[in-house]
């Protein structure tokens, strides 16, 4: 894995959703199985705009090279040391 930055900038997109919205019948699609309606707050409504629209993201997914997370998931990546250090799975009970 290369440099562990960003692909692209943090933002809120409502186009997607619209469209999600279109196809699925409704912003309440996922609510019966989630509890939670279609919104842009959301991470994977993102990603799946950036992995349609950014080549670096669909390159990266190609090469196996992508992590995909929130702002908080790559600030302890980042804080931790990444894949040379952070939180390891046995530290959860500590």
């Amino acid at each position: 894995m290369q440099a562990q930055n960003p692909f692209f900038p943090c933002y809120l997109h409502s186009e997607l959703c619209s469209e999600m919205e279109k196809e699925l019948g409704g912003k309440d699609f996922f609510r019966r199985i989630t509890g939670l309606p279609i919104h842009n707050y959301f991470p994977a409504f993102k990603w799946k705009w950036m992995h349609d629209n950014v080549e670096a993201v669909r390159e990266a997914v190609d090469r196996d090279e992508a992590c995909f997370g929130t702002l908080d998931s790559w600030l302890m990546y980042k804080l931790t040391g990444g894949p040379d250090g952070g939180i390891h799975v046995t530290d959860g009970n500590r």
